[in-house]
């Protein structure tokens, strides 16, 4: 009996859905390593995430950005996210003006995530409002600011390797699953387009 090779053909979306595929420019670099701390193993680092990349240490990490799926109070002690994201329990989430810890996530619902926090925010949100990674607990500094975005999907898992796109015009900020803030767009410059 000959063995049989199964191909797994759901390649999820296509750089065309969120892009100008013509305008799209891989660096010519060998493959940078994904800094795996923190990161959800399993989860995929989706198409057009932003990217912190130091060169010298050849090596990638992920900016989180969290888009708030639906509205809350600010007295909230949960709050509900876009899927896609890869936060942790332990993370930080700020919005430039307060921050929090998420204690717990619940990825069960189609829709969204349900981060736990161990306090609220002290903030309301809006539904499509992005929080980020925070470098400390008062959530008014991101802790990493993204100068590339990534080229394709890459599972996160030991050994795990990036292509960085160095441009990228008409990027449709709406439909990126993880989406970027005011001082990633500074920091990509114009070599990236959002519209």
């Amino acid at each position: 009996m000959s063995g049989r090779i199964i191909y797994d053909m759901n390649l999820g979306r296509k750089m065309s859905e969120y892009c100008d595929v013509e305008s799209v420019y891989r660096l010519p670099t060998k493959e940078i390593a994904l800094d795996l701390a923190s990161l959800p193993a399993g989860m995929e680092v989706p198409v057009l995430a932003p990217l912190k990349v130091d060169f010298a240490l050849r090596k990638a990490t992920l900016c989180q950005r969290l888009r708030i799926a639906e509205a809350s109070l600010a007295s909230a002690a949960t709050i509900k996210v876009s899927k896609g994201n890869l936060a942790y329990v332990g993370m930080i989430v700020g919005t430039g003006s307060a921050g929090a810890v998420i204690s717990a996530i619940d990825r069960n619902a189609a829709e969204y995530d349900v981060l736990t926090l161990q306090a609220a925010l002290g903030e309301a949100l809006t539904e499509g409002q992005v929080l980020f990674e925070a470098s400390a607990a008062d959530g008014a500094a991101p802790k990493n600011t993204a100068n590339f975005m990534n080229y394709a999907p890459v599972k996160v898992e030991q050994g795990a390797t990036l292509t960085v796109v160095g441009r990228a015009f008409s990027v449709f900020e709406a439909k990126l699953e993880i989406p970027v803030i005011a001082q990633d767009k500074t920091a990509l410059t114009a070599r990236f387009m959002f519209v």
